[in-house]
């Protein structure tokens, strides 16, 4: 101990200063997360994201491929740099499957102030086998961090992740017959399967990070 006060004792306050300086830089930086985690685009590697797209697009997005396309074009334009994926079902692929969207922690979306606001806890609440198909929050904030409320947004899935047979706009290929939607103001099952609309028509999209 008194080899501690005698070390700073005669160390000039200039230098008390830059040593004291380099420990609050060692403690800032040293914990990305407070806990060692990795943070990107606002949340853990074992989080996701969520947002709502900003453009609106018919039926016909050219597959849920382009959707995803979509996505991640507007997740880059926001400066996000994970991959993200388009919440869609087709006749053929459910949005809950492991190999359409992969889900292994609690999902967030990012609000006006950059904060983290959690949607489900777990893919099993996200999906509704958990929690009566009840979200925590509304999915109401575009990847630019503006609140979209009460928007359409396009999904051909019911709240446990599986296709609603023959809304899907023929795997959102088509302008012609009619695709599920979700409501962007809604928390309970109606966030992901409202209603169904004409493919003709615009409706925004639900878009999610992967783990990296």
């Amino acid at each position: 101990m008194a080899l501690f006060y005698f070390f700073f004792y005669n160390l000039s306050m200039k230098n008390i200063i830059y040593l004291l300086s380099l420990i609050f830089l060692f403690v800032a930086c040293g914990s990305p997360d407070g806990d060692g985690a990795n943070t990107i685009d606002g949340v853990t590697d074992d989080e996701h994201r969520i947002f709502v797209s900003s453009g609106s697009y018919t039926g016909n997005m050219g597959g849920v491929d382009a959707a995803d396309a979509n996505c991640q074009s507007l997740a880059e334009s926001a400066g996000l740099s994970r991959t993200y994926k388009a919440i869609l079902s087709t006749s053929s692929s459910n949005a809950t499957d492991s190999d359409r969207i992969s889900l292994v922690g609690a999902i967030y979306i990012i609000n006006q102030n950059g904060d983290k606001t959690l949607i489900a806890a777990s893919r099993e609440d996200f999906w509704g086998t958990t929690n009566s198909i009840e979200l925590i929050e509304n999915v109401d904030v575009d990847e630019q961090l503006a609140q979209v409320s009460g928007a359409r947004v396009w999904t051909g899935t019911g709240s446990d992740g599986a296709t609603v047979p023959a809304e899907h706009c023929n795997g959102w290929t088509s302008t012609a017959g009619t695709g599920f939607y979700g409501l962007t103001n809604q928390a309970n099952s109606e966030w992901i399967e409202s209603n169904s609309d004409n493919c003709s028509n615009t409706n925004r999209i639900y878009c999610i990070s992967q783990q990296e």
